[in-house]
């Protein structure tokens, strides 16, 4: 009689697994449907667009679909080779002669060298290389952002659509292929990490995980987003405890406990990661949000109703100075009509819950730091 008991759990936890399993595969599928027009002739990611720009085979092409992205067939992609044949020739890939005349290559913050990403491409053939990082990064960012969602206690349904809408959503898959969304990639599994510590789940793995994901998202190679980032995770962890311990569901002592376990384990991450966290601060301090003048200037508030429609600022005018002029603007910030109605009905009805008004507010807060 007493396996009666055992055998209803086990099967219960098996119908969460697989539940959770068809929410993960829903995930996996959208960054495939997205990645499909791309991919429809060809397992091979890249923009031939690219060589139209050079005298010798500028006319390859009559009609240029996408030179925008021109950082990723000039940079990203090379360094990615770069790197794939260097690791498989048994060197680590430390200089990048093919640059001027001689570059640093693993000290360059945008190669990414031990990025997750690229480590798991460096398992494949070099021609799939780019390709395949460019669709785990994608994947970390949806299942981060459906694990968080779970930890809340949203359903398999309500978290898949939280986690494709992240992963979808203009301000990463805008920036798809580039460190940018290397580094926000990573904000999910940071955040769950968080919430396990601050439940006291776990303590030694949730700390080891938090570290883990805080050195793998300095290691994408972005320093501005690392500022913009640890800004949001500051944010919401304070706000967090401050509701939590007013409206008594923690209490004091355990919230410097869990703020303590925190700090470790994101001191422990920025060591793994030192090499890239280091130079960054020099970096930083001439970013474009560090009002430092120069031609990236900022973007009005009055553009924020793209948050509801895709577009580019200066849109649909031809000829605007910002979209082939001195510099370029990409508002890479839609998430559409639908998702902000759901947020706002969220705030509203679980208004109550310190999780969700502290992620309300630093939402907020980061829509401010970015206009």
């Amino acid at each position: 009689m007493p396996v009666l008991p055992a055998v209803r759990i086990v099967r219960k936890r098996l119908r969460y697994w697989l539940l959770d399993f068809i929410g993960i595969g829903v995930i996996v599928l959208f960054a495939a449907v997205y990645f499909y027009p791309g991919l429809e002739h060809g397992f091979v990611f890249g923009s031939l667009n690219g060589i139209t720009v050079y005298p010798l085979t500028s006319g390859a092409f009559s009609h240029v679909h996408n030179l925008v992205a021109g950082d990723q067939f000039r940079e990203m992609s090379p360094w990615l080779l770069l790197n794939w044949s260097a690791i498989h020739a048994g060197s680590l890939p430390l200089w990048n002669r093919y640059s001027l005349l001689g570059m640093p290559q693993l000290a360059n913050f945008q190669s990414a060298v031990f990025s997750l990403p690229h480590i798991i491409s460096y398992i494949f053939a070099a021609k799939w290389g780019y390709t395949i990082s460019v669709f785990v990064t994608i994947c970390i960012a949806g299942t981060g952002a459906y694990a968080t969602a779970r930890a809340l206690g949203a359903g398999v349904a309500a978290s898949a659509v939280g986690a494709v809408t992240f992963e979808m959503s203009g301000s990463l898959i805008g920036w798809i292929g580039w460190p940018q969304a290397g580094v926000n990639a990573w904000l999910g599994w940071i955040v769950f990490f968080v919430i396990m510590i601050y439940r006291n789940k776990h303590p030694l793995l949730s700390v080891t995980g938090l570290s883990l994901v805080v050195a793998f998202a300095l290691l994408a190679g972005h320093p501005e987003s690392y500022l913009l980032d640890s800004i949001t995770i500051g944010l919401l962890g304070i706000l967090f405890v401050a509701i939590a311990i007013i409206t008594r569901r923690i209490s004091f002592c355990k919230a410097v406990m869990a703020a303590i376990y925190i700090v470790g384990g994101v001191v422990l991450g920025s060591m793994l990661a030192s090499p890239m966290l280091l130079p960054s601060v020099q970096l930083i301090g001439t970013s474009a949000k560090a009002g430092v003048p120069t031609i990236w200037g900022g973007i009005p508030p009055n553009v924020t109703v793209q948050f509801l429609t895709t577009g580019y600022y200066g849109y649909p005018t031809t000829a605007s100075h910002w979209f082939y002029g001195s510099n370029f603007y990409e508002l890479s910030a839609c998430v559409g009509p639908l998702i902000i109605v759901l947020a706002v009905v969220a705030l509203v009805a679980y208004r109550k819950r310190s999780a969700v008004l502290s992620m309300g507010e630093t939402t907020y807060i980061r829509i401010y730091l970015v206009l």
